[in-house]
């Protein structure tokens, strides 16, 4: 079967991928990504072609009749001989028409508003996230009323509040009962503020 000489080919005009020119003489020609690309089709296959552009302007869209429009459309309704353009391979068009082997990918992304940069101000908290200051304000609270109660003795919660707080920065804890359990739990103050002094921004 011999190829045909002359087509009619469904597309929409985008500029850039399918621009349709006059030149001076009155001929037509197309330019763009899918412009050139039908041109070289065209000159290999060795037919002429006129462009025919759906009402609506649009890919193929399958209203609920089971109709579709656009290019798709035009092409499974026999008034167009072949389509092009940007669209995209889906299921549905499938059963309704065959399309070539893909000859461009397309990423599907977002954007957001670029942050900007945090006031200098703000820079002591760099280190850690919302959730890890909390926590670690939670221990600071927690630690020293633990310590308070297991020395059982009268001494100011605000005093222990501040021995502990200072140790953070190296400052040494005044223990005054050497039971284990107090022992581990300034053990186990001094290991929490040494992870923290240690941690890099």
């Amino acid at each position: 079967m011999d190829f045909p000489t002359n087509l009619i080919i469904s597309t929409i005009p985008q500029k850039h991928i399918m621009d349709k020119n006059v030149e001076s003489f009155g001929e037509l020609y197309t330019s763009g990504v899918d412009g050139c690309l039908l041109k070289i089709i065209s000159e290999v296959l060795k037919f002429q072609y006129a462009l025919k552009f759906p009402p609506n302007l649009n890919y193929g869209k399958k209203d609920e009749n089971d109709n579709w429009s656009g290019i798709i459309g035009m092409v499974q309704r026999g008034e167009a001989d072949l389509g092009i353009g940007q669209i995209a391979v889906t299921r549905e068009r499938m059963e309704v028409v065959d399309f070539s082997v893909p000859y461009t990918n397309q990423d599907v992304t977002f954007l957001i508003k670029k942050p900007g940069l945090l006031p200098v101000s703000w820079t002591i908290f760099y280190p850690f996230e919302g959730s890890i200051w909390i926590l670690l304000l939670c221990a600071l609270i927690i630690t020293p009323a633990l310590y308070r109660l297991l020395l059982n003795v009268q001494v100011s919660y605000s005093r222990v509040l501040i021995h502990f707080y200072t140790s953070i920065f190296g400052k040494s804890i005044l223990v005054k009962d050497n039971s284990l359990k107090v022992r581990f739990l300034v053990a186990f103050w001094v290991f929490f503020a040494l992870i923290i002094t240690n941690r890099s921004p």
